[in-house]
């Protein structure tokens, strides 16, 4: 998972919408945006958006991983690098999230 990831979830969790979420906010097209946010929900491995709902919902995990990652963009976190670590190195990250250790350091 990736800061971008994260923006672009941030960006579609607050305008409700894939379509304004892409044009709008990131300037992008509609679709690498849902492909992105589809990779974040296979890495997470849960859904983030109700997408039945009109306008989209977050769903309970989704909201958890909203609060996470406005507090971590907010934070001013860099612009690189992968979010989370296992044991002996990088790797995949449930719901849990948290900035590298250089981002933290600020390097």
């Amino acid at each position: 998972m990736d800061l971008r990831q994260l923006r672009y979830f941030v960006a579609v969790a607050e305008e409700r919408n894939f379509t304004r979420a892409a044009w709008r906010r990131l300037h992008i097209a509609q679709p690498p945006l849902r492909r992105q946010i589809q990779h974040l929900e296979a890495e997470i491995g849960a859904p983030l958006f109700d997408r039945a709902a009109r306008p989209l919902r977050l769903t309970p995990v989704g909201r958890l991983v909203f609060e996470q990652a406005t507090q971590l963009l907010g934070d001013g976190a860099c612009d690189t690098g992968i979010l989370g670590m296992d044991g002996d190195g990088w790797g995949s990250v449930g719901t849990r999230i948290g900035s590298t250790p250089g981002c933290a350091r600020g390097t």
